[in-house]
């Protein structure tokens, strides 16, 4: 469990850094984080997380909305 947080953290924090040089690339980077229990999964590490399509699309609008939001405020 404290991979995956640890991963999602870096990754949220690593496409925030990325956001105002490539606003696309960053976004990119910050819906990767959502897939992380996901991938981890996968591998077999234990992330008691159950993929629900309502969470990736939830996820999906929301980063857009933040998206849309900030390129608003940095004009």
């Amino acid at each position: 469990m404290c991979l995956t947080a640890f991963m999602q953290t870096a990754l949220l924090f690593l496409g925030l850094l990325t956001f105002p040089g490539n606003m696309l690339l960053g976004l990119g980077i910050m819906l990767a984080a959502n897939e992380v229990p996901r991938i981890a999964q996968q591998f077999g590490l234990d992330s008691s997380v159950r993929v629900n399509m309502m969470s990736v699309v939830h996820a999906t609008i929301t980063a857009a909305n933040l998206t849309r939001s900030v390129a608003r405020a940095a004009k």
